[in-house]
This record gives structure tokens, sequence and C-alpha cells, in this order.
């Protein structure tokens, strides 16, 4: 499934991208929703994409020690600036909207607490500044792997043993990476049935990553680009897991 190789079919794109609702949580939480909802919404938002604001924080602030707390500063600061109903699927894709909102609250808390950089361990490593291809390509990666966060998720909710078989396959979190002969010893099937379910765990993993990609964007066009983007990140990330 690598892009480069086999781009995605505008076919199979459009044949998942389903009902025009692939906006709905981000506008529920923006406030569009009865109250009780809203909340909950906003809740399932801050899960979804915690992990990728953290990173992404962790290394534009430097890895300064109080890092968790600005993570809870920056969610509360997407709430209270009232910055979610801005947030518009004509004018691009979400990533690219909740990105430039970290860089943004992290470019006011670096010029608020300008001896952050002049410490020893906060200064950034050569290549990694923000902007640079290098930081745009993690700031990629992370949001990648925030979307196979939530799509394995799923998967051990919805198909346990073969979600945790190909995870341990290929040494995805939470578990480490095992030998297919030390599995097929451990849970007693032979290496055919242990292919079998990988196979199909891997199948129904890459259906859930397109649809977690499908609820960020609002057009085919964008759909397209953002499961070539993902798919090449974590193709790089995980080889084997997302390969045909």
């Amino acid at each position: 499934m690598d892009p480069k190789r086999n781009p995605p079919n505008p076919e199979t794109v459009s044949a998942v991208w389903g009902p025009p609702t692939s906006w709905s949580l981000i506008r529920q939480a923006a406030g569009n929703a009865a109250e009780d909802r809203t909340q909950l919404a906003w809740e399932e938002l801050v899960d979804r994409y915690r992990a990728p604001a953290e990173k992404s924080l962790r290394r534009m602030i430097r890895n300064h020690p109080d890092t968790e707390e600005i993570v809870h500063d920056f969610f509360a600061y997407l709430y209270e600036k009232r910055l979610l109903p801005k947030a518009d699927p004509k004018l691009g894709k979400f990533r690219c909207f909740i990105q430039g909102v970290i860089r943004n609250f992290a470019r006011q808390r670096l010029r608020a607490n300008r001896s952050w950089s002049h410490a020893g361990e906060n200064v950034p490593e050569p290549g990694v500044l923000p902007g640079s291809p290098e930081f745009e390509r993690l700031e990629e990666l992370e949001w990648a792997n925030g979307v196979l966060h939530n799509a394995v998720g799923r998967l051990l909710k919805a198909q346990p043993r073969d979600a945790e078989l190909l995870l341990r396959c290929y040494g995805v979190a939470p578990f480490p990476e095992t030998p297919r002969q030390a599995l097929c010893q451990e849970t007693g099937l032979t290496m055919n049935a242990l292919n079998v379910a990988v196979h199909r765990a891997r199948e129904r993993l890459r259906t859930l990553v397109i649809d977690e990609i499908r609820q960020t964007v609002a057009t085919a066009g964008d759909m397209e680009e953002e499961v070539q983007l993902v798919c090449e990140r974590l193709i790089g990330a995980h080889p084997g897991l997302m390969d045909d």
C-alpha cells in the first residue's frame, strides 16, 4: 500500500468517503450541539489529538520540564479562545488547522518566557527548528501516528485477538515485537492460521485508518492527499504494517 508504488485508487477513496459527517465531531466540540453532547465531543477531541499535540509542543518548546502542564494550557487556550468554530472544511484540512494553532500557541509561550531558549537543555537540535522540512516531516509523522493510535484502539475493541497478533508481529504499541514462530508456539496456531489472522486484522486496520482520516477532511481531493500522506509516513515508521 506504499503510495509511491501504488497511489490510492480514487474509486476506493470514494467508496469509503461515506456521508457528509466528516467534521461532525469538530462541529459538536465547537458548540454546535446540546451542552452535554458538546462536552462529550470536546473530551473525545482532546483524547484524539492530545498525543500529537504534546509531541509537537515538546519539540517547539524544547522539551521544557513543564510540558505536560503546557499541553493542558494549550487545550484550555483552544477552548477559551473559541478557536474551533474558526475551523472550516472549505479552508483546508483539520490537521493543518490544528498544527497552525499549536505553532501560534507555542510562539506566544516562547515570547512570554524568553528565558526558556537560554537554558542549555532547551537548545533545539539543528534541522528540527520550526518551519524546517524536518520539523514539518516530524509533525506529519506525529499526526499519522495519532491516526494509527485511534485506529488501533478501535481494532482492539472490535477484534481483540487478531488485533493483538497483528500488533505483536510488527511491534506496534502497546505490544513489543514478537517473532511469528514464537506467537505460534504461544497461541497454538499454525503458521498458516496466524498469517490469515494477521492479514485479516491488517486489512481491517487499513479500513479504520482511512475512516479516521475521513473524519478530518471535507472533500474527496483532500481525502486522497491525506490518505497518501498518512500511509507514506506510517509505511516508513512501521514497515510491513500498511504494505501489501
